[in-house]
């Protein structure tokens, strides 16, 4: 059974912990909240309405203290940038693997993250989405990319009302992904467009929509004078996150030291598929 370590039970922290908790193969050892939250103090199955689990969450200024009490075998982190950052410079002192659910990492911040994982030779894994179909779309845009060069391509993105970036990291990445792909600049990359003039050629745009409930729906159009080609996915529940979280909670526990993304675990972004050459290491148990 794999001892995980969670941080942060926003909307999607709790999905998961509640998810966890249930899963026959992990055992939830430590939950923390931002220091100062209601949550603190309190059981988390209380929070969860799931009945008691005799697991208290605690504020994350106890990181350190709560590390070394309950020796997670992973850490999974679903807080802001900035109290990722943070934690992580807690987290790599004992070189405990820490997958980042974290968005809204700005290029700096993602630099630092790649720095760490070289520097304080651990298993840093970047999962700004953790849904299965949202990185098969990855993989398939870009292969429509190469096949139709010269198409405009937007990508629009829909999310609830209580998300804090915009646009999504996964909206940003799958621009920059795009970009790279095409030999094209970060600055091709655009968020909406100038009310003024024409829509600028080669131009990548990105278009974000906040409301109501909304899970998370990611689309990709591909337009040219005749023809319009859409690739769209939706995240119908949180708990859709939970399927790809398992599989890259196992390759965590086992991995080399390095900076990995879900798409090179789940082997889509090379011919050769990451997870059926899963690295291993000496065990941190």
């Amino acid at each position: 059974m794999t001892r995980v370590g969670l941080i942060g039970l926003g909307r999607t922290g709790s999905v998961v912990a509640k998810e966890l908790l249930n899963h026959p193969d992990f055992k939830v050892t430590m939950s923390l909240v931002s220091p100062g939250s209601k949550k603190a103090g309190i059981d988390v199955g209380q929070h969860l309405n799931m009945g008691t689990q005799d697991l208290i969450i605690k504020g994350s200024d106890q990181l350190e203290p709560e590390l070394l009490a309950t020796n997670p075998q992973v850490i999974i982190d679903f807080t802001s940038p900035e109290a990722c950052l943070k934690n992580l410079n807690t987290v790599s002192r004992y070189e405990k693997p820490i997958i980042i659910g974290t968005t809204g990492f700005s290029d700096e911040q993602l630099k630092e993250l790649k720095k760490t994982a070289r520097r304080k030779k651990m298993p840093i894994i970047y999962a700004p989405n953790l849904t299965l179909g949202v990185n098969v779309l990855m993989n398939l845009v870009l292969k429509v990319a190469r096949t139709l060069p010269d198409w405009d391509i937007e990508i629009i993105e829909t999310h609830h009302r209580y998300k804090k970036d915009a646009p999504s990291g996964t909206a940003v990445k799958l621009g920059k992904l795009l970009a790279e792909e095409l030999g094209r600049p970060d600055t091709d990359i655009t968020f909406s467009h100038d009310r003024n003039g024409y829509r600028r050629d080669k131009t990548i745009a990105i278009h974000s929509i906040r409301g109501g409930g909304v899970v998370g729906v990611h689309q990709v159009v591909f337009l040219n004078d005749h023809e319009k080609l859409e690739i769209r996915h939706e995240a119908l529940s949180r708990s859709s996150f939970v399927e790809c979280l398992v599989h890259i909670i196992r390759f965590a526990v086992m991995a080399l030291p390095g900076f990995y993304t879900v798409e090179e675990i789940m082997g889509l972004n090379s011919e050769e598929a990451a997870a059926a050459q899963m690295p291993k290491r000496v065990s941190i148990a």
